[in-house]
């Protein structure tokens, strides 16, 4: 039964169809530590569920997926994903648990590509200045570039040099060193957007990001993007920045596979080479589950060669 904000303990969780739903189960999917962008995957895999001719019966969740699956030709990848989607869509609706019967394989593990420190300073004098700032976030701190996009004003204090990640993904919130290379770009973007905030504040249509719409500049966006009238004004989209890096990475003729994504991957490598423990490096990441950071000792098996021998201590 749910038992999100919306609704008191006594009452059902709203219909799979009904105008309730949606807000609900975002209220549900957050208040259980789902990201944004993994509660707008599993939409996309409600969606389809909701649309089929499977969603009134018991047990429809299995057949949807192999009728889908089978339509899609869907890698194993992507049916784990909709199956975990549906999980959570049965959580929910206090349904059971549906009985997949088949257990499926993952493909295997890809290593990420990782840049030279080389690689990554032609990457970064590339860029000018507000895309040179993502991407020192992303090797300078380790951000995922969703968290670089949505910080605010007040996530960062430059006089200690510490930046605040606010309930990023899973809904994990952690502190970060700020690298001393970034400070420049930094300030400059940071005057910039409250230059911007300053002219919006004035503009009576303009509608804070605060629920109950007063105007603070620390609640302002750091990389501000392009409102319509009345609407919350939006930060910049990531695939803004994803194109911007893949063209200069496709311009500098960098190998086949690396991305904007490749300078996290790299931030965490380099750190592991540089003799930086494991435990370390994921709550740097923000990862949940320590497994998820040791793809890295695969990716980089050269600081086990600075390891010593117990047998050389004799």
């Amino acid at each position: 039964m749910y038992h999100g904000s919306c609704l008191t303990d006594e009452t059902h969780a709203p219909s799979l169809h009904s105008d309730r739903f949606t807000k609900a189960f975002r209220s549900y999917a957050r208040a259980a530590g789902y990201g944004d962008e993994t509660i707008r995957t599993y939409f996309l895999w409600i969606d389809r569920f909701r649309a089929s001719g499977h969603s009134g019966k018991q047990g429809g969740e299995k057949d949807f997926l192999q009728d889908y699956a089978l339509t899609r030709k869907l890698s194993p990848s992507s049916q784990i994903q909709g199956r975990a989607a549906l999980e959570l869509l049965c959580r929910f609706l206090d349904r059971p648990k549906p009985d997949w019967g088949v257990n499926l394989r993952r493909q295997p593990m890809r290593l990420p590509r990782i840049c030279s420190q080389n690689e990554i300073s032609r990457i970064l004098d590339s860029l000018d200045c507000e895309y040179r700032l993502i991407a020192g976030l992303l090797y300078g701190c380790g951000l995922r570039i969703s968290e670089a996009v949505s910080l605010r004003l007040e996530d960062f204090d430059l006089e200690k040099g510490i930046l605040y990640v606010r309930k990023a993904k899973g809904r994990r919130s952690r502190n970060l060193p700020l690298a001393h290379r970034i400070l420049k770009d930094l300030r400059a973007t940071a005057a910039r957007a409250q230059a911007e905030w300053s002219d919006l504040v004035h503009q009576d249509d303009w509608v804070g990001v605060r629920a109950d719409g007063s105007k603070r500049m620390s609640d302002f966006w750091l990389f501000p993007g392009r409102r319509r009238k009345n609407e919350l004004h939006p930060h910049r989209h990531k695939a803004t920045f994803q194109h911007a890096i893949g063209e200069v990475i496709r311009d500098l003729g960098l190998a086949s596979g690396v991305a904007s994504h490749s300078l996290r991957h790299s931030f965490a490598t380099h750190h592991l080479e540089a003799g930086t423990d494991v435990r370390t490096i994921q709550e740097l990441l923000g990862h949940r589950s320590i497994a998820t950071t040791m793809v890295y000792t695969h990716v980089s098996p050269t600081h086990l060669l600075s390891v010593k021998s117990p047998f050389d201590s004799l």
